[in-house]
Parts: structure tokens; C-alpha cells; sequence
């Protein structure tokens, strides 16, 4: 496996690239995030929905562990696309994940609840920032109220 050269060996030596540079390419790589990124949620989110009705269906690992997957590559497209109410949506949907209860009879209808706080997001009718905040902290408490994990079902996720 090939070692990524750490920022340090990218700005020093022979083949050093100017910091200016450096930032042009990050700012350009988060400008086609925020292009392309309602579409990438639209195509995840259908990736989330079609997980959860398997895993409904059938609670096998694999499915939890796919869907904790593309909840994570949406937090951080999320975050690297400027849209932190829907990063928040998915730290209160990984804290669901991890840390409560599998076998509780509540957990489809809170996974659905953080899907559709998702989908509104997408649609653009999740209101301004502090709208967007406002509900992913009632997600959270929400999440708060189901009982912790009973055993450890989501050690491999």
C-alpha cells in the first residue's frame, strides 16, 4: 500500500505545490460537492430506504452494516458540502444505530423518522439553519428516550 504524502511533503521539497494552490484544488473539490450533492442524497437516501425495509424484513448484520455505511458517506458529504442540519440528522441517526436497542419495537419508526427528516431536508422544506437544528435536536431526544443496547449488537458496525 502506497503512503499519501501528509501536507507537509506536499508544500516542502523538489516537488512542492504552494499552499494557495493547495487550497484552489480543496475549494474547487467542496464547489462539486455542493453541485452534485442533492443528487447523491436523493440516490442515498433511496439506498437507506430500500436497507431499512431489508432490515426489517430480515435483521441480519450485513444490512445494519451497509446502512450505518451510507449513513456515515452522507454525514461527511454533508459536512463537506456546507449542510449541517443534515450532518446533524445523521449523528443522531448513528448515535440510533450504535447505542439503542435493536430489538425495541420503535426502532423502524425512529430509523424512518430520521429518513424522512432527510427527505424533507432534500426537498428543501426543513426551514433555515436553526430550523434544521431545532429538529435534528428533537431527533436526538427522540433517540434519547429509546432504552440503550441491550447486547452487542452493533460491536462490528
Amino acid at each position: 500500500m502506497t503512503k499519501r504524502p501528509s501536507l507537509r511533503d506536499k508544500i516542502s521539497g523538489p516537488n512542492a505545490v504552494p499552499i494557495e494552490k493547495l487550497v484552489a484544488r480543496g475549494d474547487e473539490a467542496s464547489e462539486r460537492v455542493q453541485l452534485h450533492f442533492d443528487d447523491f442524497l436523493k440516490l442515498r437516501i433511496g439506498d437507506l430506504e430500500a436497507l431499512r425495509a431489508q432490515m426489517t424484513r430480515d435483521p441480519d448484520a450485513d444490512a445494519w452494516r451497509n446502512f450505518f455505511t451510507i449513513v456515515r458517506d452522507i454525514r461527511g458529504s454533508s459536512a463537506l458540502a456546507g449542510k449541517l442540519g443534515i450532518s446533524q440528522f445523521c449523528i443522531s441517526l448513528e448515535t440510533l444505530l450504535q447505542e439503542r436497542d435493536p430489538t425495541d419495537p420503535r426502532m423502524s419508526s425512529a430509523i424512518a423518522t430520521h429518513i424522512g427528516a432527510l427527505q424533507i431536508a432534500t426537498q428543501g422544506k426543513a426551514g433555515d439553519e436553526l430550523s434544521q437544528t431545532l429538529l435534528a435536536e428533537q431527533l436526538s431526544l427522540a433517540v434519547n428516550a429509546l432504552p440503550a443496547m441491550k447486547r452487542d449488537f452493533r460491536a462490528t458496525l
